[in-house]
């Protein structure tokens, strides 16, 4: 019967095979077997990044790091049937271009209102369409899970796991672009509130050319 180090040491070595883990340097102790050090392979799994926006869309694959491996943009134009087709063939086109690339899922970062329930853009003051429904084409066309989630709150949570603030627990992230957008972190939870709403602030024009 295997001993747990013997289990442990045939799983490794099948991740070694397979892809998954790669050997590094050789560590030093003072008795005993050196240790070789083992890293987990960046680059054989991918997730796919959209960042729509009204004027550009950005599409990229990243590593589990969230360095990026390959980025493309699309105009964000014609209607919603058009622009969601586009960016459906689009994500075909990034997979098939990396098949030794272990896709995990799909993130779209969308600059308004996502709802819960049927996970559609609901509503977005700087895009032309409303009821925008990306998840399920996206879905359809690559066979990966697709997450929708409102830019702001996107970027604080890219800052809580990626950024400079990895020991903060309680975060606000203010983003100024085409809108503004607020996304809130507390406690280590995202708050979304709700409707989704939660923390979203604008301005109401009360001179229409001023």
């Amino acid at each position: 019967e295997a001993t747990a180090d013997q289990l442990l040491a045939r799983v490794t070595e099948q991740l070694i095979g397979e892809g998954w883990v790669t050997r590094g340097a050789v560590g030093n102790l003072p008795r005993g077997r050196k240790p070789v050090i083992l890293h987990l392979n960046s680059n054989r799994t991918g997730i796919i990044g959209i960042d729509l926006r009204p004027v550009m869309t950005t599409v990229v694959l990243a590593r589990l790091d969230a360095s990026f491996l390959a980025q493309t943009t699309i105009v964000t134009e014609g209607t919603a049937a058009q622009f969601v087709a586009q960016l459906c063939s689009r994500v075909q086109e990034l997979m098939k271009s990396h098949p030794g690339v272990c896709f995990e899922g799909i993130g779209v970062s969308v600059p308004g209102r996502v709802d819960s329930r049927s996970h559609e853009l609901v509503f977005a003051p700087n895009l032309p369409w409303r009821d925008l429904d990306v998840k399920r084409p996206l879905e359809q066309a690559s066979g990966l899970p697709v997450q929708l989630e409102n830019a702001a709150n996107a970027c604080a949570m890219a800052e809580i796991w990626y950024g400079r603030h990895a020991d903060v627990r309680d975060l606000v992230a203010v983003t100024v672009s085409e809108g503004i957008g607020v996304g809130m972190v507390f406690n280590g939870q995202l708050v979304q509130g709700w409707n989704g709403m939660a923390g979203e602030f604008g301005h109401v024009t009360l001179v229409q050319d001023g």
